[in-house]
C-alpha cells in the first residue's frame, strides 16, 4: 500500500472518530471506512489508531475485551480542507439564523467551527 493510500486511510480513520463521551470500536471503524477505496485488516486499523493517538489528542478505553477510541473532550478540531472567506461567512449566517431553533447541545458541538470561521473573517491589524 502507498504511502498516499495509508495517509487517505488514516485521515478517513479521523474523521469518523466521535468526540468524549461518545467512542467508537475498531470493528465498527472497519465497518464504516470505505471499502472501495481501501481494505486492511482490524490490526492495521488498530496500530492505525495507536500511531495516531500519539500525534492527535486521541485516547482509548478499554470496556471488556475492546478496544473504544475517542477524540478528547476538549480536543481541538482538526479543520480540513482549508476554510475560504466564503465558507466562514456563510457558517456565521447560518448560526445566526439557526441559533433560536437548534439545541444548545448541537450549538456547543458546532462552536469549534463557528469559532474558526470567525477567526477566518478576523482582518489582520
Amino acid at each position: 500500500m502507498s504511502s498516499a493510500e495509508t495517509i487517505t486511510r488514516q485521515w478517513d480513520i479521523l474523521q469518523r472518530i466521535p468526540r468524549s463521551p461518545r467512542s467508537i470500536t475498531v470493528r465498527e471503524l472497519s465497518e464504516q471506512l470505505p471499502t472501495t477505496d481501501y481494505h486492511v485488516s482490524v490490526r492495521t486499523l488498530q496500530r492505525d489508531l495507536i500511531g495516531l493517538s500519539h500525534k492527535f489528542p486521541l485516547i482509548s478505553e478499554e470496556k471488556g475485551r475492546t478496544q473504544h477510541w475517542c477524540w478528547m473532550k476538549n480536543a481541538e478540531q482538526v479543520l480540513l480542507p482549508h476554510m475560504t472567506g466564503s465558507m466562514a461567512a456563510t457558517l456565521l449566517l447560518a448560526r445566526d439564523y439557526l441559533k433560536p431553533v437548534l439545541p444548545a447541545a448541537v450549538l456547543n458541538e458546532l462552536n469549534t467551527f463557528f469559532e474558526h470561521a470567525s477567526e477566518v473573517l478576523t482582518v489582520p491589524r
